[in-house]
């Protein structure tokens, strides 16, 4: 019985360890993409202009994938 108590123990750190990982991906795409919202104030005409949209679609501009909350992508 200590045995399973203690599996169950490992296991609800393990899913804590990972929440943790996913709301700190969670936070980094939030500033990412405050920081591109403060840039692009609603100034550009031109889809090929929004730094929002290309960063979302260019993967050499930056936060392409971090979109994804899941740790290690």
């Amino acid at each position: 019985r200590q045995a399973d108590a203690e599996a169950v123990r490992e296991r609800a750190v393990e899913k804590i360890d990972a929440l943790d990982a996913r709301i700190a991906a969670l936070r980094r795409t939030r500033d990412a993409l405050t920081e591109l919202a403060e840039a692009c104030g609603g100034r550009h005409t031109s889809r090929a202009s929004c730094p929002v949209l290309l960063a979302l679609t260019e993967p050499d501009v930056g936060l392409h994938g971090t979109l994804d909350p899941t740790p290690g992508r």
